[in-house]
């Protein structure tokens, strides 16, 4: 090899060499992993600890990809999700400014957000940890609530009332103070009264009592050697109550008198009752089992008539208007009702593809409002069903993965 041809190749080498070196310099930039903020795994059976973790609360600026929404988070259908984080409860309510804000509690963590169903900016107001809340109910207005979750590994649910006090406006702190109340006492199904007072049924006595959120004006209205009572407080004077719907037994439904106790009956013995009552108290949407069949109905308790709606549902599965009188919103299955339910749907065994309606019956008509199978194409099992103020949205949980979702309605 002369000494010509050896220059030439290392001539070569070198250029190769630098010209590596360069890519690597100017082209080749290295990625850095972002950092990801991974909350701290909570303890299973771990007891409740109202102790703050140290979260300021703020508005939550991230990029939401949840279904219905566009690339800044914002609605962009009638139909779409409010968190794609379980819940355990969500209240609906207006701002004194006119403004309409959902207030819910999200299951994992006990933790309160407000969301404008507008805009969907979330914030953070409470960061008082409540591990594994299964259940959440609101004051109509939003400034209490009852977490329901189960006491440290029993089956026991403990139940704690929050008030919530807002910072002063002139704060830029935005989370509310909390007093935590326990409530004592083996409590069973509770609910929230127009009024704002709680009816529970306390397991061990058979009592069905009401009392304030801060645990004062407890009151014995009833007792009864019978506990499984599903509660509901459509108006003022009157507490529905209505055997734990099952398949396997008759159920029956009363109305029972907030202030002085009486007991009448509204329906039964009917197989697999559910049942809802209006805020007027002047009429009821019932579903029940009859010939191996399930069948949804409306009665008007003032004059007896009765009338069958279709498609068919549970009425765990509607909410009536308060606005508009005789109008019902429904979650309907797509599939056909087994006659064994509804055991298996409250047990989780069975869910549904629902479709949304509205049902007026007073004129007896029906309006096929969305179905979210194919505007999402998603299987959404509706429960919890509520309307806000001014009825403008319909809010619901999907029982599927307990996300909370929003039908906007005008």
């Amino acid at each position: 090899m002369t000494r010509k041809t050896i220059v030439i190749i290392i001539g070569v080498v070198l250029v190769i060499a630098v010209g590596v070196l360069c890519w690597f310099l100017f082209f080749n930039k290295i990625t850095v992993p972002a950092t990801t903020n991974t909350d701290a795994g909570l303890p299973f059976g771990q007891g409740w600890d109202n102790t703050p973790v140290g979260d300021s609360g703020t508005t939550n600026t991230s990029s939401n990809t949840s279904v219905g929404l566009d690339t800044q988070g914002k609605p962009v259908a009638r139909l779409f999700q409010v968190s794609n984080e379980p819940v355990a409860g969500m209240v609906a309510f207006n701002k004194k400014s006119g403004e309409t804000i959902v207030r819910f509690v999200d299951r994992a963590t006990g933790h309160l957000y407000d969301v404008n169903p507008v805009t969907l900016e979330k914030i953070q107001i409470t960061n008082n940890t409540f591990p594994k809340t299964v259940e959440a109910l609101f004051k109509n207005n939003g400034s209490s609530v009852i977490l329901r979750g189960l006491k440290d590994n029993s089956d026991l649910i403990e139940n704690i009332s929050l008030i919530l006090t807002a910072p002063k406006s002139t704060s830029t702190e935005s989370l509310y103070a909390v007093k935590a109340t326990n409530l004592l006492g083996n409590i069973g199904d509770m609910a929230i009264g127009p009024t704002n007072l709680i009816a529970y049924v306390l397991k061990d006595s058979g009592s069905i009592a009401v009392l304030a959120f801060d645990g004062s004006k407890n009151t014995n209205l009833f007792s009864s050697g019978f506990t499984d009572w599903k509660i509901s407080w459509p108006n003022s004077n009157q507490i529905t109550l209505v055997t734990k719907s099952s398949s396997a037994v008759d159920g029956f439904a009363y109305n029972l008198n907030a202030s002085t106790g009486s007991l009448t009956k509204i329906l039964g013995p009917m197989n697999a009752l559910t049942l809802i009552q209006s805020s007027d108290g002047k009429r009821i949407a019932y579903s029940y089992n009859s010939n191996n069949k399930t069948t949804f109905s409306f009665e008007n308790l003032v004059d007896k008539s009765t009338n069958e709606i279709l498609p068919t549902t549970f009425a765990d599965k509607c909410v009536w208007s308060k606005k508009s009188v005789g109008v019902l919103y429904c979650g309907t299955p797509n599939e056909n009702i087994d006659s064994n339910e509804p055991d298996g749907w409250y047990q989780g065994i069975v869910s549904f593809s629902d479709q949304i309606w509205r049902f007026n019956t007073i004129t007896a008509t029906s309006e096929l409002l969305s179905d979210p199978k194919k505007d999402t194409d998603l299987k959404i099992d509706m429960e919890n069903l509520s309307l806000s103020p001014n009825e403008d949205y319909l809010f619901f949980m999907n029982k599927n993965d307990l996300t909370l979702w929003a039908l906007k309605l005008q």
